[in-house]
């Protein structure tokens, strides 16, 4: 089973004006439904003299045939979800932020020294601490942490969800044994691992689950998915 994450479009809600949203989106598609994949991809880039289908050198034809082949199809399920900073104002964002920050010191008060080592990475509980709170000059930038650690632990979660009510049933065991998420990400070197290495510890306890408040992202699932509303229409969770 293949998940493939990729995201597009600002999240800077400290900055950006409302109605430019950033995306993160998620196709998955089990291992033997990849060379049909593989080849309606192959077939149609010879067809349009395209090297990849990207959406931004698609016609608008083009992009419905794709999306009513992808709508259609029973190869793949996708899933996706977005903010912007009119579903999640800036000042929510740094209480968010805030509150994470006490909610990893509380989760952490009562491990052991080895314990903690191992949930904060070989870090101290203050370079974490630091890049979760929304001030101070070695935060994480609002972007890559509404990107990374907002909207993304979302659609992973989301994926994964989706995959397992479109494969369900043992003849797809085999399937979810070689689960594999790949992930395009185009972030500076620095931020890729601060990110890698706030994951684990946000995300070390069910009291750190990183979801976001219900009206702050909007998601859309797959019409094959069972949770799904009808004609995979947006909803806000």
């Amino acid at each position: 089973m293949h998940i493939g994450i990729d995201g597009s479009g600002t999240f800077a809600v400290d900055s950006a004006q409302p109605g430019s949203p950033g995306v993160v989106a998620a196709v998955v598609v089990a291992e033997r439904n990849r060379p049909a994949l593989e080849r309606y991809v192959r077939d149609k880039c010879k067809e349009w003299g395209l090297e990849e289908l990207h959406a931004v050198e698609l016609s608008l034809r083009q992009l419905q045939e794709v999306c009513a082949w992808i709508g259609g199809g029973e190869l793949l399920v996708w899933t996706a979800a977005l903010t912007d900073s009119a579903l999640f104002p800036d000042d929510k964002l740094e209480d968010w932020r805030e509150r994470q920050a006490g909610e990893l010191v509380e989760a952490t008060s009562t491990v052991t020294s080895e314990r903690l080592e191992e949930i904060l990475s070989r870090r101290s509980l203050e370079w974490h601490l630091s890049r979760i709170r929304a001030d101070g000059q070695r935060s994480l930038p609002t972007p890559h942490f509404v990107e990374h650690l907002f909207v993304l632990p979302r659609v992973i979660g989301d994926a994964v969800q989706a995959a397992v009510d479109a494969h369900d049933g043992p003849e797809w065991q085999d399937e979810f044994d070689a689960l594999q998420v790949w992930i395009d990400d185009s972030s500076a070197k620095d931020a890729k691992t601060q990110v890698r290495d706030l994951v684990k510890p946000i995300l070390a306890s069910p009291g750190l689950a990183l979801v976001p408040p219900r009206a702050a992202v909007s998601t859309t699932r797959s019409s094959r998915s069972t949770s799904a509303t009808a004609g995979a229409a947006t909803s806000c969770r």
